[in-house]
């Protein structure tokens, strides 16, 4: 039994049957489990839920009953062997082909012989099955960028088909890591110099200055004496694009109301060079507790944690309009970081729900901007009713605050390939109505 396959099957069968996401199980498998090749392993897990939608399309026209009444299990082995044929060009066809067989053998009794058929007609047949009609454009969307078909619907009524199909086309450099210099302790080039001198390859970011993109071949990046004594951190660009937007200085009182897991968090810290008073918030106490631990691991003292439900009342510890800025980094359909997130792909986004809970945590945040403060308003997704009408509804219902800017990254027009939002709203005075 080839123990790199094995391990993808295991991983994606539990992310497919009980829902779980890519990350945290492939971390819980190998901290559970030694495995020959990690990267291998996430290649496939990441690449099979990437494509999947795009698999399915054609596994479906090669079995004689369709996909939708095929097991878990054989259809999880079939993904993995079809993506291996399709994408994988370092992987023989036989060797593809071979270790789907044997994964059939293990855990789908008697279906081998089917398994080793579908592929085969894939090699010889897949060429030649019509792809979906482009004219068809949420159907040609969602098959050819392997998206949601609501996915592929709402971008298309946001961006239109050019440019939906445009933005959904963008892919990782998955050989690369980007990580935020920490200029509280460090510099940006007092960093490349100690990567140069250990003959590690990176590039500098155009959204960010403080990233590096660095090469991860043969590197790993937590284990790099400059990571473990919190002069870099790993953060996506957009990520810390956004803490640059809040622009945090010295002195401030900053409130960060959906925090964890913390880059926001500590890239704020990092910009006020400690000096800022930072209060970190989120509903779940386990996740803080990772705020809590990248905190320590930078040397950040002047972060305090707090679990709060953001869509009820604040509590009297988050005091009424006491914070210099306030981010609201909302919980959103993370449609901007499907490439990290592939899972995402796979899931109906409930647009609906989401912009309401988005636009109530902005409410009730809203209340603790002192008069002259900022209140930031971000998402990693790029649908305009959890972005604009999101601001532009609150807005509408509080004349005491009033955009400053507003801002999004879209994946195809910039290197890193990820979207955000971001919207910087000013307080204008004091709002009597809340007293």
């Amino acid at each position: 039994m080839d123990k790199v396959r094995n391990a993808a099957y295991k991983i994606l069968l539990e992310i497919i049957q009980d829902g779980g996401y890519s990350n945290l199980e492939l971390n819980s498998y190998f901290n559970n489990q030694e495995v020959e090749s990690e990267a291998v392993v996430r290649r496939l897990v990441y690449g099979v839920l990437e494509k999947q939608i795009y698999l399915d399309y054609y596994l479906d026209k090669l079995l004689a009953k369709g996909l939708a009444k095929t097991k878990a299990s054989l259809a999880t082995i079939l993904r993995l062997g079809a993506y291996q044929l399709e994408f994988m060009d370092s992987i023989p066809d036989y060797a593809a082909i071979d270790t789907s067989v044997e994964l059939a053998k293990e855990y789908t009794r008697g279906m081998d012989k089917l398994v080793n058929g579908v592929l085969r007609s894939w090699q010889r047949e897949k060429e030649s099955i019509p792809a979906p009609d482009i004219n068809d454009s949420v159907n040609y969307l969602s098959v050819s960028k392997s998206v949601h078909p609501e996915i592929a619907k709402l971008m298309i009524q946001d961006y239109g088909p050019e440019k939906a199909e445009s933005i959904l086309g963008q892919e990782h450099n998955e050989n690369i890591v980007r990580v935020r210099v920490n200029l509280a302790v460090s510099s940006v080039a007092r960093i490349m110099k100690e990567l140069d001198e250990l003959g590690i390859s990176y590039e500098t970011s155009d959204i960010s200055p403080r990233i590096l993109l660095i090469s991860n071949k043969g590197v790993r990046i937590t284990e790099l004496d400059m990571y473990k004594r919190g002069h870099i951190s790993i953060q996506s660009e957009g990520s810390c694009w956004i803490a640059d937007l809040v622009d945090a200085k010295a002195g401030e009182r900053i409130l960060d109301v959906c925090s964890a897991p913390g880059g926001k968090t500590l890239a704020m810290a990092e910009s006020a060079g400690y000096k800022a008073e930072i209060t970190a918030c989120d509903i779940y106490e386990h996740r803080l507790n990772l705020v809590r631990e990248n905190a320590e691991r930078i040397g950040a003292l002047n972060i305090n944690t707090v679990e709060l439900d953001a869509t009820e009342i604040f509590p009297d510890i988050i005091p009424f309009e006491s914070y210099d800025k306030v981010l609201v980094d909302a919980p959103c359909s993370g449609l901007g970081v499907m490439n990290a997130k592939p899972d995402i792909r796979l899931r109906e986004p409930n647009t609906k729900e989401l912009a309401r809970i988005q636009h109530s945590i902005l409410v009730n945040s809203s209340t603790r901007v002192k008069p002259g403060g900022k209140l930031i308003y971000s998402t990693c997704t790029l649908l305009i009713g959890e972005n604009h009408e999101v601001v532009k509804k609150f807005l509408k219902g509080d004349t005491y605050f009033s955009l400053d800017k507003e801002e999004i990254l879209l994946p195809d027009e910039n290197k890193c390939h990820d979207g955000f939002y971001c919207a910087v709203i000013s307080r204008k005075g004091d709002h009597t109505q809340w007293r």
